[in-house]
């Protein structure tokens, strides 16, 4: 199940694929929310809509292999 039906707030922990994230800031005019992996101090922006309440293990396709943007 998606986020969308509920906007994260700050602080709440749900996943993003198979990685627990904490959400760090919301941006509802764009759909995009700040998040950080609980595993690492890495901060990201994410869309919203990629977020999920349980953790996802299907498989999918990196947009690396289309290669650098000049």
């Amino acid at each position: 199940m998606n986020i969308n039906a509920a906007s994260p707030r700050g602080n709440d922990r749900i996943f993003f694929g198979n990685e627990e994230v904490v959400i760090l800031k919301t941006y509802d005019l764009f759909q995009l929310a700040k998040v950080k992996y609980n595993s690492s101090s890495s901060i990201f922006m994410v869309d919203i809509s990629a977020l999920q309440y349980q953790p996802d293990s299907s498989s999918s396709i990196s947009i690396s292999i289309l290669g650098e943007v000049p």
